[in-house]
C-alpha cells in the first residue's frame, strides 16, 4: 500500500541519518545543521544506502528467527487465537519490510545520490565551456 511506502521511507530517511559514516559524514558538520534532515529524504552516497537497506533487512530478519515458523491453527482457547493473528501480523509485516529493502537493494546502481543531486544543482554536471576555463599560470601577468 502507498501509505506503507511512505512510512518506509521516513524510517529510511532516519536510518540515512544513523548509518551516515566515511565520505558522507561531512554532513555532519555544523555548516549542514539546518539541512541533514532534508539531506536524508534522498539517498546520500550508495555505501550509505547499502548498509541501511542491509541493516533493515538484517534487523526483521533476526526478529523473523524470534517469532518461528508460522503455525497452522489449532483448536485452542479465543486468547491463543488472537495471538497467532498478531504474530501472523507481525510476521507479514516484517516480510513485506524484508521485501521493499531488497528491492532498494537492486535499485542501488539507478539512484541519484547526494553529490551527483548537489552538482546537478550548481550545473557542474555539463562539459566544461573554454571560455570558463581559468589558465592559473596566467593570472597576475
Amino acid at each position: 500500500r502507498e501509505e506503507d511506502i511512505e512510512q518506509l521511507e521516513y524510517v529510511a530517511q532516519y536510518l540515512r541519518l544513523v548509518c551516515l559514516g566515511g565520505p558522507d559524514s561531512f554532513l555532519l558538520e555544523a555548516v549542514f545543521r539546518s539541512d541533514v534532515w532534508d539531506f536524508m529524504a534522498l539517498p546520500v552516497s550508495k555505501e550509505n544506502e547499502q548498509t541501511m537497506c542491509e541493516s533493515v533487512i538484517a534487523a526483521c530478519e533476526e526478529q523473523l528467527e524470534n517469532i518461528g515458523e508460522k503455525k497452522e491453527a489449532e483448536a485452542g482457547s479465543k486468547r491463543e487465537g488472537l495471538a497467532r493473528v498478531i504474530v501472523d501480523g507481525e510476521r507479514s509485516a516484517l516480510e513485506g519490510i524484508v521485501a521493499h529493502f531488497q528491492r532498494e537493494l537492486k535499485l542501488l546502481d539507478g539512484k541519484q545520490y547526494y553529490q551527483e543531486r548537489r552538482l546537478s544543482d550548481l550545473d557542474l554536471l555539463r562539459p566544461v565551456d573554454a571560455s570558463e576555463v581559468v589558465d592559473s599560470e596566467s593570472a597576475g601577468r
